[in-house]
């Protein structure tokens, strides 16, 4: 299977970023140059227009949901990771998919295995978007993967940046370290109520129909999936814990009127525990 996703959100980011009703939750505005691994701009993450070919046979719409369905929900028999993280405002739990992305798993698996994530904050939160954390010095510029080194993006044509995905940080392409990020919001749903003649427009351009149903009935942040990033699990649990943390989100903007994304108080990750599965 072969789409041309980067070309068809080329055309329309502009339109999204008009057309949600809150301007300060869309991924053009929700990140800062000063801060190399944020959740990014939809400036950089349309950098990367390539054809992509997927290593998944073509499944059929109805396979093709059902499948998304079970991993969005933490059903199946999957060759997955179980991973419980307790904050100081809750636990989430997750559900990682190594086939889909080997590299980013092994390495937030390792990472966490070693202890790395406990006592870190999650340091840039914006209400509506996302919640970033992952950087042990808490500045959104720091942070290393388990190689020591950066390391390249991965792409998967069944996962997607549903409310609760799970996807690396970076500050470009292929420049992966520690930093995650979890989707809290949904942009989707308000561009469809402003433009619903853009979802024929995205299926036309190779959105898969699974995907965008998906997005109706979830919710999530559809103009970040370009392949700017990648993505590697759900969570499965604690959605509500995630909506709490992004209620710290202070409403400071910067020069330019962009959310800065500092916590109005401090959320710490406690513990990271692996659960690997069969």
């Amino acid at each position: 299977m072969k789409r041309l996703l980067t070309a068809v959100l080329a055309a329309l980011v502009l339109v999204s970023v008009t057309a949600c009703s809150n301007g300060n939750k869309d991924t053009n505005s929700s990140s800062s140059s000063s801060q190399p691994q944020s959740a990014a701009s939809q400036e950089n993450s349309t950098q990367d227009e390539q054809d992509r070919e997927s290593s998944v046979p073509e499944l059929s719409y109805e396979e093709h949901l059902a499948l998304m369905e079970e991993m969005y929900q933490g059903n199946g028999d999957m060759n997955d990771v179980i991973v419980t993280m307790e904050t100081s405002e809750g636990t989430i739990k997750l559900r990682l998919f190594p086939d889909e992305a080997p590299k980013a798993v092994e390495n937030f698996v390792g990472l966490a295995e070693k202890g790395y994530y406990e006592g870190v904050t999650f340091h840039r939160i914006i209400d509506g978007f996302m919640i970033q954390g992952g950087d042990p010095t808490g500045t959104g510029t720091g942070g290393e993967s388990i190689w020591g080194e950066e390391f390249e993006n991965e792409f998967s044509e069944n996962l997607f940046y549903f409310r609760g995905c799970i996807a690396m940080a970076n500050h470009g392409l292929n420049t992966n370290g520690s930093q995650f990020f979890i989707v809290q919001g949904d942009s989707y749903n308000p561009m469809l109520q402003a433009q619903p003649e853009l979802r024929d427009k995205m299926l036309e351009g190779g959105w898969p129909e699974a995907a965008l149903d998906l997005y109706e009935k979830y919710g999530g942040y559809w103009s970040l999936d370009t392949g700017a990033y990648t993505k590697f699990g759900y969570v499965i649990e604690g959605l509500d814990v995630v909506d709490k943390i992004a209620s710290y989100d202070s409403g400071e903007v910067d020069e330019q009127g962009s959310p800065t994304g500092k916590p109005s108080k401090e959320i710490v990750i406690e513990k990271v525990t692996v659960e690997k599965t069969e």
